[in-house]
């Protein structure tokens, strides 16, 4: 430039730029151009001003567009105007201009990187990912390059190992970044990688104490890790870990319904109640706290009023979870308020179509609604319930059978026996949910019937276990084995068969095969543990062993069966006192035989059967001295003599023991 006024229009230019008087050197940079139109600095100095200070990106465009008309080969001129289009958000102008800096000059580093910004706004991570590996490839040393592409990887990619790569190295080349670890750290938690997560993050916090970003980052990592211990059913590593989320930021309701629901996995229900509380008073509309609760109180507490209230509240904030609907409708059934059970769950079933869980609670709350209608003896309205039932679930084999027995209670003889053969046409599988509909659904009173049905059932498929089960049931007294054999073969073909254990174990009792029917029994209990008649079976079948026993004198197995009699009738007195009896029996053959320790343990096992039981004291007394353990010898014959009162025989060896007590301390 030859115009001397213009170059002093340009010095007060930059002086007004030093002093922040951006206004001012618009205005000398705007009359330099009038003495010197053609010089292209001049477009670039006032489109920085434009560009940096003022942001008014159309007038840098317009200026920088005219500078790379001027000089076209200047890659500065194109880079900057690629700058401006892209704080305009002009994504492919702005690439289209970096490339044609890059073309001009290939090394321009920086250019990479803005390109690779744009690529990433636009979308193209692939292209945004090969700028940043060609920064890093002419500046290996640069953090920078590699967070930025580590961002991509991460942010966009979801590539959690390279984004960490890429962490690692900028970390390597800045280890007192906190960024870095802060950045790496947040990858690792999305990898699941929860112990370096929060290593990285905790290393990040201890480099810059005021670093919020990362301090969320790590309350996240805290909570998602609980999370991850839940899942792994490690409760207190879970709690724990919410925990720690909490202190780092006790003002998250979300946070305390997090270890709410750990609290109640791990049946620390009052726990979680008070946690879920605490999210309530944090945050009044938060609707998942109100609803967590309303499932606490009314699976866990059966406060179903309480659950009621809180599953309502949940519906108010957030009407559109199908989850609220499913659980208030579920507790309604629990309630026995069928309308408003069918009612909530058929909302929670339009919310979410495919919610299996909605759609199961439905026809549960239906089929309690219609066998609530036949036990008030209610057939028509029975009859309307299941045909609403086998509507929403035609191949609910239950529904066929309850709708037969409200026909066969109105006397309508050929519906009923329709809806038995739709029952057996749906397969004579046992249904676990069910127990003791087995038997029934032929639904004929006749055994010879049962036994053609079956017999029939098993040429069109010999694998059908019930019918084998029902036919060991009902054959002839006389064709005992061929019972059992039956029986055998349902379970055989299916172990959860509950009804051919049952079945088995009855045979097994009639021939007084006790040793075969006791687990047949036992199997059958665990599948169907709220059989209250099948325990008095049980019990019976025990005493009668234990009788067996007696007479083979196997002490061994009558205190197995006590103790085994007792799980099942906890409050059968004489069983308890004879189990004591015969502890305190075994345990004196061991005292006679100087195994005082067993001798000991089984008067123990006596005694905590039945406290006052002197006879096991006298002997665990006995043993003790042996032993010389005078102290507890005392003490037992003190208590043997309280509960021998009137037992002469038993008093004359409290008296004669003492002396050898005595006898042993002089």
């Amino acid at each position: 430039m030859n115009n001397i006024e213009a170059e002093k229009l340009i010095q007060n230019g930059k002086e007004h730029l030093a002093a922040k008087e951006f206004e001012a050197a618009i205005a000398d940079f705007s009359e330099a151009i009038k003495l010197d139109s053609e010089y292209a600095e001049l477009y670039n100095i006032r489109g920085t001003v434009y560009n940096d200070h003022l942001h008014d990106y159309d007038k840098a465009i317009a200026d920088w567009t005219e500078a790379v008309r001027l000089s076209p080969k200047n890659a500065s001129y194109n880079a900057f105007l690629g700058l401006a289009y892209s704080n305009k958000k002009d994504n492919d102008s702005a690439i289209a201009n970096y490339t044609q800096a890059l073309c001009l000059s290939p090394k321009y580093i920086w250019v990479y990187t803005r390109r690779g910004e744009a690529y990433t706004n636009k979308g193209d991570y692939d292209g945004a990912i090969a700028d940043y590996s060609m920064a890093i490839r002419l500046d290996p040393d640069n953090a920078g390059y590699y967070i930025s592409r580590g961002n991509v990887y991460f942010n966009n990619k979801s590539d959690f190992d390279k984004a960490i790569a890429d962490y690692s190295e900028a970390v390597r080349l800045e280890p007192r970044s906190a960024a870095h670890y802060a950045f790496r750290g947040n990858a690792y938690n999305n990898k699941k990688d929860y112990d370096r997560a929060i290593a990285d993050l905790i290393v990040a916090i201890t480099f810059s104490p005021d670093y919020q970003w990362a301090k969320n980052k790590l309350r996240d990592a805290y909570n998602t890790r609980g999370y991850a211990f839940g899942e792994k059913k490690e409760y207190g590593k879970a709690i724990a870990d919410h925990s720690e989320a909490i202190r780092l930021d006790p003002d998250k309701a979300y946070l305390y319904t997090s270890r709410g629901d750990a609290y109640e996995s791990s049946g620390q229900y009052d726990k979680a109640i008070a946690d879920f509380d605490k999210a309530i008073a944090i945050e009044p509309k938060y609707a998942k706290a109100w609803g967590l609760r309303g499932f606490v109180y009314s699976l866990r507490k059966k406060d179903y009023e309480k659950a009621l209230a809180d599953y309502t509240e949940a519906i108010n904030f957030d009407p559109s979870n199908a989850w609220f609907y499913a659980s208030r409708g579920n507790t309604y059934t629990s309630i026995q308020d069928y309308e408003k059970a069918i009612a909530d769950l058929i909302k929670s079933v339009s919310l979410n179509p495919n919610y299996q869980y909605a759609k199961d609670r439905l026809v549960e709350a239906y089929y309690e609604r219609a066998k609530d209608s036949f036990r008030k003896e209610d057939c028509d309205r029975t009859i309307a319930e299941c045909n609403e039932l086998i509507g929403l679930k035609p191949d609910m084999a239950e529904a066929f059978f309850l709708r037969g027995r409200a026909y066969a209670k109105k006397g309508d003889w050929d519906m009923a026996l329709a809806d038995y053969n739709n029952r057996i046409r749906l397969g004579l599988k046992y249904d676990p949910t069910h127990p003791g509909d087995s038997t029934a659904i032929l639904s004929r009173e006749d055994r010879d019937k049962v036994l053609e049905d079956c017999k029939a059932a098993l040429e069109t498929d010999p694998n059908k276990a019930l019918a084998h089960a029902l036919i060991g049931m009902y054959s002839n007294e006389e064709d005992w084995e061929k019972a059992i054999a039956h029986c055998t073969e349902a379970i055989r073909l299916d172990i959860h068969c509950a009804d051919s254990f049952y079945y088995r174990a009855m045979r097994y009792s009639v021939k007084e095969d006790y040793d075969r029917a006791i687990p047949d029994f036992e199997r059958y209990l665990k599948l169907n543990p709220d059989d209250v008649s099948a325990k008095e079976i049980l019990a019976t079948v025990y005493t009668e062993h234990i009788k067996s026993c007696f007479k083979a004198e196997d002490l061994n197995q009558i205190i197995s069966d006590y103790e085994a009699l007792l799980k099942i009738k906890p409050d059968y007195a004489d069983a308890r006192h004879w189990l004591a009896g015969c502890y305190s029996e075994r345990g004196g053959g061991y005292l006679n035989q100087g195994d005082w320790d067993r001798a000991i343990a089984d008067c123990t096992a006596a005694i905590n059967a039945e406290p006052n039981y002197a006879n096991a004291l006298v002997t665990r007394a006995s043993a003790y001295l042996g032993k010389g353990d005078i102290n507890n010898a005392n003490t037992d014959l003190a208590a043997a003599q309280k509960y021998a009162s009137g037992n002469q025989d038993l008093l004359k060896s409290i008296e004669n023991l003492k002396q050898k007590l005595q006898q042993s301390q002089i």
